[in-house]
């Protein structure tokens, strides 16, 4: 039943993209495609040879999340690195620490506050410090998922609106600095992996120790107008530690 649910939850997130095919792809290797206006109805049965390929289902909302990207902020520097430019070299000392501000690929409000986390180097590995969660989906940084790292339902955000304050949750892990693995699940079931890639559309951005996230469903651009102008080029500066549109290079302080 649970395979069922997942087509649910495509057909009617796609539902709501009028002008848009939907391409249904068999196990034959046919393909048949449908525009979104002329569907009036979709029955599924409960046999597993029915579901579509979990990987569809994931490329769907990562090319959905790009063009409302592209659509919200305009066409992406073809360099863009999304402020995960920093050494990949380890310092010797501890106390590197960079900031994630994410998107769950799902709402595509563009808060960038689904979940929000430091990452500090310690010792052999780092320390994930997660300091928002901005959504009623389940999502993992390293298989950690982060409602439950607050001992709270799915269904609470943390340290996104003024209700439900919560002081900051850390583990450790054996992992590399520069990269992190986060996850969001649609239907707690089916994972969509947050890929960082350069001059491509981000669900994740490297921001400085002391970024100011926005509040729920304050669109990023409308807390830092010039968001958009750094997406089409990053030599913009767009953000400072005051929350003010221009900001301070986040090298890390290398």
């Amino acid at each position: 039943m649970k395979k069922v649910f997942v087509l649910l939850l495509f057909v009617q997130n796609l539902s709501l993209c009028l002008g848009q095919s939907v391409e249904v792809h068999m196990k034959s290797g046919d393909v048949r495609s449908f525009k979104i206006e002329d569907v009036d109805y979709i029955n599924f049965t409960e046999k597993d040879e029915d579901v579509v390929d979990p990987v569809y289902f994931g490329d769907h909302y990562q090319a959905e999340y790009e063009a409302s990207f592209i659509q919200n902020f305009g066409q992406v520097d073809p360099n863009h690195t999304w402020g995960f430019n920093f050494p990949t070299t380890r310092s010797g000392t501890e106390g590197r620490k960079y900031r994630v501000i994410a998107e769950e690929m799902v709402s595509n409000d563009f808060d960038f506050n689904d979940v929000v986390f430091d990452v500090e180097e310690v010792g052999e590995g780092i320390k994930i410090t997660v300091q928002a969660v901005g959504t009623t989906i389940p999502m993992s940084i390293f298989g950690q998922e982060v409602h439950e790292l607050f001992g709270l339902p799915v269904d609470q955000m943390v340290n996104t609106t003024n209700t439900n304050i919560q002081p900051p949750v850390s583990f450790t892990i054996n992992a590399p600095f520069e990269h992190v693995r986060v996850e969001s699940y649609v239907n707690g079931v089916n994972a969509l992996l947050l890929e960082v890639i350069t001059g491509r559309p981000t669900p994740m951005i490297a921001v400085a120790p002391d970024f100011e996230w926005c509040v729920e469903r304050q669109c990023i651009s409308a807390k830092y107008d010039s968001f958009p102008q750094w997406v089409q080029d990053p030599s913009v500066i767009w953000y400072d530690s005051q929350g003010t549109s221009v900001t301070i290079d986040v090298n890390l302080g290398q």
